[in-house]
């Protein structure tokens, strides 16, 4: 998180104090929490609210509320790659999807361009990226949380 998540983080930590009934925090307990987490994406930090908000019986801890953020950040990581590994191609000929390509010196490798497009998309800030126009590939194969859901008129 940076200074431009504060507002966003104040919002949903008292949002978290509702909904599990806490006490209206105070600045110092605001600054401590924002400090403890500000290495975390603020996507995580958020989604990791709502799912305390759900899940606890009492307000998170620091350690909790990071842990239950990067539980979902390994989440969406891991569904990302799942729906990669279902590609009929890479989208990327460079690493193959795995974000890593060999330099020119074949002993070394080093981060591909299309890494920072999998963080964006894995942060909900991009949609995902879809195979290039004219390979083969259903949509189903892509989304099957979707597949067995038809539009009926």
């Amino acid at each position: 998180m940076t200074n431009a998540d504060r507002s966003t983080f104040r919002q949903v930590h008292a949002r978290l104090a509702v909904a599990l009934r806490e006490t209206e925090p105070d600045l110092a307990q605001l600054r401590v929490y924002f400090a403890a987490l500000s290495d975390l994406d603020v996507e995580f930090v958020v989604a990791a609210a709502d799912r305390l908000m759900t899940t606890s019986s009492w307000f998170p801890k620091v350690g909790e509320w990071r842990q239950m953020a990067r539980a979902i950040e390994r989440d969406a990581i891991e569904a990302q790659r799942a729906r990669l590994r279902k590609l009929p191609a890479p989208l990327c000929s460079s690493c193959r999807d795995t974000g890593w390509r060999q330099c020119d010196d074949a002993n070394r490798v080093t981060r591909c361009a299309c890494a920072t497009q999998r963080r964006l998309e894995v942060l909900g800030r991009v949609p995902p990226s879809l195979p290039a126009a004219g390979e083969a590939c259903r949509m189903a194969d892509l989304l099957p949380e979707l597949a067995d859901k038809r539009v009926r008129t």
